[in-house]
């Protein structure tokens, strides 16, 4: 079936892809200028700095290279949000962001529904396609759920046997030219530890796990891996080069074919899951 998507003429679109991309070297500022030049506003500067300090990007002359997960979307939020457009598409606009910046996107489309709602309540009929495309927006608006607070997800694993040392960080410093990210960070891991990072985008939690797996070289300080140690780590984005090993995802390469890579069978609490070429991983359990 041949599908089609017609828009008018008079529409505009702006898109906000789930992991942006920025021109590296260009400063925070200039980024979000330079993807909305061309638009007649004599105070686009003005309000582009006054939404990015309301988003918590105050630095506008540091360079998007040394930006978190988290700032960077929120700068490409900025330059998405400032374009007069008609339609706005945003894949997974919370991604990265802390729970404040996520509850502050919440309060922006309440905001936006009950415009919207005051406008349906006068009255608003389907007498034109763009009237009727609205009315449309609004009932996908309403029916989009919240973010889910209080929620737990539970994954199982088996780890190796360890000796006595697992990780110790001793006086650890990381900075990105004038901004000190990690300031003397002295911690020693123990056996059977969790310990989870918290804090607000930009803080230092990626640069700390990039530091502890090798990915990341500290200013000073020492870094010492037991060497029975077999650290898995999750990277808050994909990787695109090959270079980084487990981090890096071919998009062509199916689901399964990426986990067989690593191993043919993973071992968690629950029995080993056995990858089997064409088929659904099976589950068996070893007890």
């Amino acid at each position: 079936m041949d599908r089609k998507v017609t828009y008018e003429f008079t529409d505009t679109l702006r898109y906000l892809p789930q992991q942006p991309e920025f021109q590296s070297g260009a400063t925070v500022l200039e980024t979000v200028m330079k993807e909305n030049a061309g638009q007649e506003n004599w105070n686009l500067e003005t309000e582009a700095k006054s939404m990015l300090t309301r988003l918590g990007v105050t630095d506008f002359e540091q360079t998007v290279d040394h930006l978190s997960g988290g700032e960077k979307k929120r700068v490409a939020l900025v330059s998405t949000l400032l374009s007069k457009s008609d339609i706005l598409i945003l894949d997974e606009p919370t991604n990265h962001l802390d729970h404040e910046m996520a509850q502050a996107t919440e309060r922006k489309r309440q905001s936006i529904l009950r415009t919207e709602l005051a406008w349906i309540r006068r009255g608003a009929q389907a007498c034109s396609t763009k009237q009727k495309a609205r009315i449309e927006r609004f009932e996908q608006l309403r029916d989009t759920k919240a973010p889910e607070t209080g929620s737990r997800v539970e994954i199982g694993s088996v780890a190796s046997r360890m000796g006595k040392t697992t990780v110790e960080l001793e006086q650890i410093f990381k900075s990105f030219g004038d901004r000190t990210i990690i300031n003397d960070f002295t911690y020693i891991f123990l056996k059977n530890d969790r310990i989870g990072f918290v804090g607000r985008n930009g803080c230092g939690k990626s640069t700390l796990m990039k530091i502890i797996v090798g990915k990341e070289i500290p200013d000073e300080g020492n870094i010492t891996i037991g060497q029975t140690v077999k650290i898995g780590y999750y990277s808050q984005e994909i990787s695109t080069s090959k270079e980084d090993g487990i981090a890096y995802m071919n998009p062509s390469m199916r689901v399964i074919d990426y986990i067989r890579n690593t191993a043919e069978q993973v071992k968690t609490t629950d029995g080993v899951i056995t990858g089997l070429s064409g088929s659904c991983p099976v589950v068996r359990n070893e007890d």
